[in-house]
């Protein structure tokens, strides 16, 4: 069976190559617009295939390389939700791209055509998949890098501002965090002897604390947690808006997941012993996100530092070497993909359409075009975790913070708690204080415009969704495969 390779590699490949061949008139943006978002289609279908046969694991063996071993392509509970939510999410995304590209590149006076964009897009949530797909290390490092390099030629070549010191920073630093983590990966090799996620029997060392430091370090650098977070609000502010609202929510999501897998599976003991302080940095970076986008004017930067603050969560979720975190991690996820996308859509729906991206020119937005409003609204409540799917995960992050430090005797449990619940008052709070800035009160700067079905039509479907994917039935598929099969439990004993 070749089916992973087949839709992750091959045909997104293929499809990569003619959007940058197929140029002039060959064919118009719409038809590029169908193969970008068939190839992130084409690349959700395994995972699609493993829950139609409820499976416990799909793995597939891409070649034997020399010295690196196996390159094998898998899915496990963990992984599958976070590749169809992901793969939705980048299919929106595609679909939005269409009309909001070619007015951004009408606005820098290069061509419209956008066989770059999309063949440049198609490669990045290819890498982007990868890195979810992936099980050996290097194979993930590949992917990575794939993701890092596409991603900084889609802010230089289409940013806003000074779009070329702003890809530049975000370059150094991505680099900075790959080496990391590629030396971090190679220490790895030398302790345990192999390049594969697999049960590791041997002694903790030196060489193995330092493999963890520098991973560690790196793709937290990747997730732009608190004190290395600086290129983060500057990349995801001035990237253009389809691209902010991958490399938000799921790019520095996906390097969570990654962090987690390698954790989890090689580093137990030592998570155990962290769980403390990386619980507690993340609730600070939580915190820390929440404050500076309480101060925020510009509803891009606004989203990023929210941003930096989901990624707390998720580091909180990563602290905690059980089940329970796991699955908080994978909800944590899904909920930040969907409602931020959007809401990184919508925002360029406001920069395109409007001509405005400070909340004080978008004031009384709910009066000038309400089908959109009322989708990021929905957008906001979810991600502030009063309802929606953001609930659900607000839940199980709480359930799972409650269980670490009930059982466990921490030496500040009463702060930490104290602490935990501040964070979630004050993402509650930027949530509706953002929603009253934008949404309620009379215009004064904007003015009505018209449907543009292309833009309005992806937005809405993820504020429907972050519905739909709360109710029981559909977490369930996700979470109750979680319980029986997790990294901790399988690998990390």
């Amino acid at each position: 069976m070749i089916m992973i390779a087949v839709s992750l590699i091959y045909i997104p490949l293929i499809i990569a190559v003619l959007l940058f061949l197929l140029r002039g008139k060959i064919v118009n943006n719409c038809t590029r617009c169908v193969l970008s978002t068939l190839a992130c289609i084409i690349m959700t279908v395994p995972a699609l295939y493993y829950y139609a046969n409820n499976m416990t694991t799909l793995c597939e063996i891409l070649v034997r390389a020399p010295y690196v071993g196996p390159l094998i392509l898998w899915i496990t509970p963990v992984s599958a939700f976070m590749i169809l939510v992901s793969g939705v999410v980048a299919s929106a995304v595609s679909v939005f791209s269409l009309s909001y590209m070619e007015h951004r590149c009408e606005e820098l006076h290069i061509s419209t055509e956008l066989s770059t964009y999309y063949g440049l897009y198609v490669l990045y949530i290819q890498g982007l998949l990868g890195m979810l797909y992936s099980r050996n290390l290097i194979l993930m490092f590949i992917f990575l890098e794939l993701a890092a390099i596409t991603s900084f030629l889609l802010i230089l070549f289409y940013g806003y501002g000074n779009r070329y010191r702003v890809a530049l920073l975000y370059l150094v630093w991505s680099q900075m965090a790959s080496l990391l983590v590629l030396c971090g990966i190679l220490l790895i090799h030398v302790w345990t002897g192999t390049f594969l996620i697999e049960h590791v029997t041997a002694i903790y060392d030196t060489t193995s604390i330092i493999a963890l430091s520098l991973i560690l370090v790196g793709l937290l650098i990747k997730m732009g947690t608190f004190l290395v977070h600086f290129w983060l609000p500057w990349a995801h502010a001035e990237a253009p808006s389809p691209v902010s609202a991958i490399l938000s929510p799921v790019h520095i999501g996906v390097a969570g997941y990654v962090l987690m897998e390698i954790t989890h599976t090689f580093y137990v003991p030592i998570m155990k012993a962290m769980s403390p302080y990386l619980m507690t940095y993340g609730i600070v970076t939580m915190i820390y996100g929440g404050m500076m986008a309480l101060s925020e004017r510009d509803i891009k930067r606004f989203l990023a530092y929210s941003s930096i603050s989901h990624m707390g969560s998720m580091l909180i979720c990563i602290s905690m070497c059980n089940y329970i975190g796991e699955a908080a991690l994978v909800l944590v996820f899904v909920a930040h993909a969907l409602a931020k996308s959007l809401l990184f859509m919508f925002s360029g729906f406001c920069i395109s359409r409007l001509g405005f991206r400070d909340f004080e020119n978008l004031f009384g937005l709910y009066d000038v075009y309400r089908p959109l409003s009322v989708a990021g609204i929905i957008g906001f409540i979810s991600l502030s975790g009063v309802f929606n799917i953001g609930l659900l995960s607000k839940i199980y992050l709480t359930f799972a913070i409650a269980d670490e430090v009930m059982l466990v005797q921490y030496p500040w449990k009463i702060g930490l708690i104290s602490i935990y619940i501040l964070s979630i008052m004050i993402t509650i709070a930027y949530c509706f204080y953002a929603m009253r800035r934008l949404y309620f009160g009379v215009a004064r700067h904007i003015h009505r415009v018209r449907p543009v079905y292309s833009m309005d039509v992806p937005i809405i479907v993820l504020a429907l969704l972050t519905i739909v994917l709360m109710f029981p039935p559909v977490a369930h598929i996700a979470i109750g495969k979680i319980i029986l099969y997790n990294f901790v439990k399988v690998f990390g004993r």
